[in-house]
């Protein structure tokens, strides 16, 4: 089980730290590292090679696929190159699979429906960070991701994952093998970090996230919760900061908030909220 290369890449080129709590980046695995299916953060059954010459850094990867007599279902790979030197970083990636299984869930029907569904995708990444001087950082990232039909419409991949699931109380499981076409999304980012002092430091991102009209919706909580129906141009923004002191190398304290703000025909759905703001504190300590 590897992480993918865009993780690794978010993993450095985040504003917020690649934050749970305040980088959306950090908080899914969908638009943070797996190119649009949440299940290709961290992939089963792959081999990955990374290096580095000079300045200039790469790494490839592939995952093999484990369905009986369809070598390609489930597979995928990707490959990054970055350069990075004194004050400037800059990585890229590509990344495809096919037959991937990803897990949708609706919370506008009661029960709850859990929608399994396979799909291929496509993604490419590009990020960038500059160090302006010792105190401050900049960040910049764009991604482009596009999900669209499998190559092989079989459930039989949706099996081993499907069985996780089937203590899940009130949740009801759907098999559902997308043949509505393709649908497109693009997640930009651009923040950075100012450090007062060797021990604290102060966090911002911006994020926005743009999920193209479609024939079917990319995200379960788009179109009003509905995974199957068709889907309106939908807009999703957010702002967050961290502010973090080192009490020790191993522990310290950080304060932060995120505003999320939701626009287009495809949030009215029941459980829809235009904007919602939170705020978290809290004490950590590495081990």
């Amino acid at each position: 089980r590897n992480y993918s290369v865009i993780y690794d890449i978010y993993s450095n080129y985040d504003p917020v730290q690649y934050a749970a709590l305040f980088s959306i980046l950090g908080n899914s695995a969908t638009v943070g590292a797996g190119a649009g299916v949440t299940e290709l953060a961290r992939q089963d059954n792959s081999i990955k090679y990374s290096g580095k010459t000079g300045d200039v850094n790469y790494a490839a990867m592939y995952k093999f696929g484990n369905v009986a007599g369809k070598t390609s279902a489930g597979s995928a790979y990707s490959f990054q190159l970055g350069y990075e030197k004194d004050a400037f970083g800059i990585q890229a990636a590509y990344m495809g699979a096919t037959d991937a299984l990803t897990v949708l869930t609706s919370v506008t029907t009661s029960p709850p429906t859990t929608t399994f569904v396979n799909l291929n995708t496509n993604a490419f990444l590009v990020a960038a960070k500059y160090k302006f001087n010792d105190a401050l950082t900049g960040n910049v990232g764009y991604q482009r991701y596009t999900l669209s039909n499998p190559s092989d419409a079989d459930t039989t991949t949706t099996g081993a994952l499907a069985a996780n699931y089937s203590g899940a109380g009130s949740t009801t499981l759907v098999v559902n093998n997308r043949s509505t076409g393709s649908a497109s999304v693009t997640v930009s980012d651009i923040g950075g970090n100012y450090k007062f002092s060797d021990k604290l430091a102060l966090y911002v991102g911006y994020y926005s996230i743009n999920y193209d009209a479609a024939a079917f919706s990319p995200d379960g909580q788009v179109a009003g919760g509905s995974n199957a129906g068709a889907n309106s141009a939908v807009n999703e923004t957010y702002v967050s900061f961290l502010l973090d002191y080192n009490l020790s190398k191993r522990t310290d304290v950080y304060f932060g908030g995120m505003q999320t703000m939701n626009n287009g025909a495809g949030y009215k759905g029941t459980y829809q909220y235009s904007g919602i703001t939170s705020v978290s504190a809290g004490l950590r300590t590495k081990f």
